[in-house]
């Protein structure tokens, strides 16, 4: 219909000026709808490699926009001019063969792989945008293999001592950059800690009780805090009609502090963090290392059961780990509540950028690697830059947004290359129509 609308605009009959000139008619056509958009947690990625949700870009609709944003093309980047927001929209959700999920309206447009057709020699696929609507379970839709990150500096983290008029003074300190021991910190507060109101903890496993002083000794010089340790007895399963107890108990360590408790408050969602996000490979390493520290596990059991794997209740926990690893290119699949790597390339990639820090696991990881060498190293190359879509399923209705890329149009949300608004990609497609028309945008 919109484009219909618009060759009205050129297809009106001319008119003859007394001097025997001829022009096009007066006609003025005003084209609206709903472009496409994507929902506000979508994961989009700036330029200098930092991940960022769509929705914390701007605040208001055709609010002006400058920044730069990685357009799925290698090291290529855009400006991005203007941040759109579409209130109450229904949306479509899309899920790739390695779990990755984008929600949009139902015209937002993806790129796709499509095969040509023809009768006397094969051809190669070639790269097309469609609408999420028209995207069907087998399609593939383009994804970047890495995210290319040239952040140095350390992220402000913004924490401040809570205001009091009565009671002592808090002995706490709070850091005012995340560096890679805060970021270890809270990689492990993530996995197997816990907040309270007025305290923090969390759990060791025996078998991984040389972490305590490493961890003790982090939190005494980045927050002025002592641990409080004791032991705990692991509550009894039953298996059958067998009673089994471990043998170990668990060791839960305590620390006492509004502060700090107030200001690592955002820990309660199980998501990772907008600071580990924003920051740099050093940082995001050590936060993942101790984020697998603490959920995760590595196993070497030979053929098609070999792995590091990483558990979570919260899929959009793995989602976020799934971006980050992309940093490195690390290629993972998320199954249920799990995200398996699995490529021997991938492993080791992972071993070299991240590694893990308990002796058990590191001794582990080193015969995995070992293991992983034995294979066909041609069987190890190349990079996947495509996946198959394995659900396309409406999601309800939500907030959308989007930005303007007026350049490339493309950006990077969750791994898929995505389109700019589709309001823009009209406009693009009347400039084709009409040359000299201008293209512009704005309120």
């Amino acid at each position: 219909v919109k484009e219909g609308i618009a060759l009205q605009i050129f297809g009106c009959s001319p008119v003859d000026l007394p001097d025997g000139t001829r022009i096009r008619g007066d006609t003025h056509v005003l084209l609206t709808g709903d472009p496409g958009c994507l929902v506000a947690d979508e994961r989009i990625v700036f330029g200098n490699g930092a991940i960022v949700k769509i929705g914390e870009l701007g605040s208001e609709h055709l609010q002006p926009l400058k920044q730069q944003v990685l357009t799925g093309q290698g090291y290529r980047r855009d400006m991005a001019t203007r941040f759109h927001v579409y209130r109450d929209q229904p949306i479509l959700e899309i899920v790739t063969e390695t779990g990755k999920s984008i929600k949009g309206t139902f015209n937002h447009p993806l790129l796709v792989m499509e095969k040509q057709r023809s009768q006397r020699f094969p051809c190669p696929p070639v790269r097309v945008w469609r609408r999420m609507d028209e995207i069907r379970p087998g399609d593939r839709v383009v994804t970047v293999p890495w995210i290319p990150c040239s952040i140095t500096a350390l992220v402000e983290t913004g924490w401040r001592i809570l205001g009091r008029k009565f009671g002592p003074r808090p002995r706490c300190r709070l850091p005012a950059r995340l560096d890679k021991e805060v970021a270890a910190f809270l990689g492990w507060m993530l996995g197997d800690g816990w907040v309270r109101r007025y305290r923090m903890g969390f759990h060791i496993n025996h078998e991984e009780k040389d972490l305590l002083p490493l961890l003790s000794s982090i939190l005494e010089r980045k927050f002025g805090l002592s641990l409080k340790v004791r032991r705990v007895k692991r509550r009894r399963a039953y298996l059958g009609e067998r009673e089994i107890r471990r043998r170990h108990p668990l060791v839960e360590a305590e620390a006492h502090s509004v502060d700090v408790a107030a200001n690592l408050y955002f820990l309660r969602e199980k998501r990772v963090p907008t600071l580990v996000l924003r920051s740099g490979n050093d940082v995001v390493a050590e936060f993942l290392a101790w984020l697998f520290e603490a959920d995760g596990c590595v196993f070497s059991k030979g053929r098609g059961r070999r792995g590091i794997q990483l558990k979570a209740k919260n899929i959009e926990l793995l989602r976020d780990v799934q971006m980050l690893l992309l940093r490195f290119g690390v290629h993972s699949r998320i199954t249920e509540n799990n995200l398996t790597i699995r490529r021997a390339r991938s492993i080791f990639k992972f071993s070299k950028a991240i590694g893990f820090r308990s002796r058990k696991k590191c001794m582990k990881l080193a015969k995995l690697v070992a293991d992983c060498r034995n294979l066909d190293p041609w069987k190890c190359r190349g990079k996947q830059l495509s996946e198959r879509v394995v659900i396309v399923r409406p999601a309800g209705r939500a907030d959308v947004y989007d930005i303007e890329v007026p350049g490339s149009h493309r950006f990077i949300a969750n791994g898929v290359v995505s389109h700019n608004t589709a309001k823009s990609e009209i406009l693009k497609w009347v400039s084709q129509v009409a040359p000299r028309g201008l293209y512009t945008s704005g309120k």
